[in-house]
């Protein structure tokens, strides 16, 4: 790790949970034979709205269940995506899949 980063475990929605969560939501990084390469999922402005949704803290979706899906996502072939639990799907489908990116 490089001089000033930090390794922060997240157990809750915050700060550091939004920026891992829109990050991981707008762009996917892998690297193979020494080279890297970054592709756009999804606009910003998208994934805000998403992370907004699901960290309600009255309607959202609870943070255990997100970092188990996450985890099953990560684990997943990209032919056998897991399906989103309810919550999660009423945030994605809410949120508008286009429009201007504020990255």
């Amino acid at each position: 790790m490089g001089a000033g980063c930090t390794n922060t475990t997240v157990t809750e929605y915050g700060a550091d949970a939004k920026r891992n969560f829109v990050t991981a939501c707008t762009a996917d990084t892998a690297s193979s034979n020494g080279t890297t390469s970054t592709s756009e999922l999804a606009p910003t402005n998208y994934c805000e709205c998403v992370y907004e949704a699901i960290s309600d803290k009255n309607s959202g979706f609870d943070f255990g269940a997100l970092q188990t899906y996450e985890e099953q996502l990560s684990d997943a072939k990209p032919d056998n995506v897991p399906t989103p639990p309810a919550k999660l799907k009423k945030a994605m489908d809410g949120c508008p899949k286009a429009g201007p990116s504020t990255k």
